[in-house]
């Protein structure tokens, strides 16, 4: 203990030098907008980079399975893309990629898209799969993209019945990975389970009418006017998968102009 006691005793100065010099770097970068982007592109780079290492082999492994899916899943893009072009609502480009990292089990979730800035993806661009709306992009490096999903608490996606075309939002209220809530939906709506909850046109970054979740059970919210339900999401968040970011059509024009 005494050796210990006079080593701090003797390069104290050298200690307290080093000890500011950190302190300084972590002001600097707490401050600046440049250090505080560098530090976040570097980190989402290099947990991509160790996670898509790690799950390498695997995917090698299951690659026949993954070409047959991707084929399945393009087919049923085109056919979206088809009925998109009549209703004048097609996205300007599809960034196909895979996730290559989830997590479905803390109130704040994210996710991994292993495409960047340097395939064209953006933070605030819209993440989808053949299956349903995942979630937004959040930040960007040169080849991955941080991804809030569905399943987190500050989540808020807008939304429509398909059958009726009353809007409300989706929210996730934790727990659950498959559920979420679908809120603040006029009382007049004629909610019914079963029926689908889709994107809508208020939405700026994803495809009109690209599904969400099914209504499994309804609620009134006398005090408020208004009808809450349950939705059962179509994503699977508990299974790492292909997926594309949507490039939508003027979206900071659409985006810049709701803006209060």
């Amino acid at each position: 203990m005494q050796n210990i006691l006079r080593f701090f005793y003797r390069y104290r100065m050298g200690i307290a030098l080093v000890i500011l010099q950190l302190v300084g770097i972590g002001m600097t970068a707490a401050q600046s907008q440049w250090h505080h982007s560098k530090f976040w592109s570097t980190r989402l780079s290099a947990q991509a980079a160790w996670i898509a290492n790690v799950n390498g082999w695997k995917w090698y492994f299951n690659l026949a399975d993954d070409m047959e899916l991707l084929a399945l899943e393009n087919a049923e893009l085109k056919s979206h893309a088809a009925d998109s072009n009549q209703t004048h609502e097609e996205p300007t480009e599809w960034i196909s990629g895979r996730l290559v990292f989830g997590q479905t089990h803390l109130p704040h979730n994210h996710m991994l898209f292993n495409k960047g800035s340097l395939d064209g993806v953006k933070a605030g661009q819209g993440v989808i799969s053949t299956q349903g709306v995942v979630g937004v992009v959040t930040r960007v490096s040169d080849h991955y993209a941080r991804i809030m999903p569905i399943i987190d608490a500050d989540s808020r996606i807008s939304a429509a019945s398909l059958a009726s075309g009353h809007f409300g939002t989706v929210r996730w209220v934790g727990r659950n990975a498959q559920r979420a809530t679908w809120e603040h939906v006029g009382i007049q709506a004629p909610l019914q389970m079963g029926d689908t909850v889709v994107s809508d046109g208020r939405s700026a970054i994803f495809p009109n009418n690209w599904p969400i979740g099914i209504i499994d059970k309804v609620m009134v919210d006398s005090s408020q006017m208004t009808q809450y339900a349950y939705i059962a999401l179509l994503h699977d968040f508990s299974r790492l998968q292909p997926a594309y970011v949507v490039n939508m059509p003027q979206q900071d024009e659409r985006q810049n102009l709701s803006q209060p």
